[in-house]
């Protein structure tokens, strides 16, 4: 098989996985999901996470030493891991966004002492 075709498949292989993982993240919000299903996302994100840029690179380096060619699969891949990387970057930030810590005032009293003056 050649760069091109793997480059092309791992890229789409990618570009399913972060779908399927959003969709069951959305599926599952409240509720933990079934623990076969956390086993396969514990197993492939990291290494589908490790992928989006290396092979955005491959693929950008690619399209440039072949050049510009509409009928290039490595335009396709690398269009497909941009739009992987952009959607991984809004949603990390709306997720921090979401779960950001409220505000905490650290006071000069602990809490035992503060219990202790309660008690």
């Amino acid at each position: 098989m050649s760069l091109q075709r793997i480059t092309f498949i791992i890229s789409i292989v990618v570009v399913i996985y972060f779908t399927v993982l959003f969709s069951v993240n959305m599926i599952y919000d409240d509720q933990k999901p079934p623990v076969i299903i956390g086993v396969f996302v514990e197993l492939l994100t990291i290494p589908m996470l490790l992928a989006v840029p290396v092979f955005l690179v491959i693929s950008l380096v690619q399209l440039i030493r072949e050049g510009f060619d509409y009928r290039s699969t490595y335009l396709y891949s690398f269009a497909l891991l941009l739009i992987v990387t952009i959607f991984l970057m809004v949603m990390t930030i709306s997720d921090a966004k979401v779960n950001k810590a409220p505000n905490v005032k650290v006071s000069d009293t602990t809490k035992a002492e503060q219990c202790t003056e309660a008690c």
